[in-house]
């Protein structure tokens, strides 16, 4: 491939790229640190640091009713409705190699994703609702 036509080929590849990649999402990721069971987590101040982002991965999570507790506690601090989705129980069931539930029992955690529902994505195709509410 001559040098020409390589760079005439990122060239296009970043200009087709860069609306994408400036569509202003911000995204974050946090360890909950077995979020869900009664280990003293203040949702309130876990929402108040996440409100200002759009898509949050969240990892141990021990119970969906955490998230609903803290997808409220967004929704407060944020004054926008969010949505949310919990995986499946992940892992060996024995959480680590010393680590159980405060019932005693061997537990498993799950990751869980959550988004602003106001969040508007940017690109090649135009402006969209993500993630979008009908099909396409």
């Amino acid at each position: 491939m001559t040098r020409w036509f390589r760079s005439v080929l990122v060239a296009l590849t970043l200009g087709l790229l860069s609306p994408v990649a400036m569509a202003g999402i911000l995204v974050g990721s946090f360890n909950a640190l077995q979020l869900g069971w009664d280990n003293g987590k203040n949702l309130e101040k876990l929402a108040h640091i996440a409100h200002h982002l759009d898509l949050i991965a969240w990892q141990e999570v021990m119970t969906e009713e955490a998230v609903e507790a803290l997808v409220h506690e967004l929704e407060t601090a944020s004054g926008e409705r969010w949505g949310y989705m919990v995986s499946h129980a992940i892992g060996r069931g024995s959480y680590g190699s010393a680590i159980s539930s405060p019932g005693g029992k061997a537990a498993s955690s799950t990751v869980a994703a959550l988004w602003s529902t106001s969040m508007t994505v940017t690109g090649l195709l135009g402006s969209r609702s993500w993630p979008s509410s009908g099909a396409d």
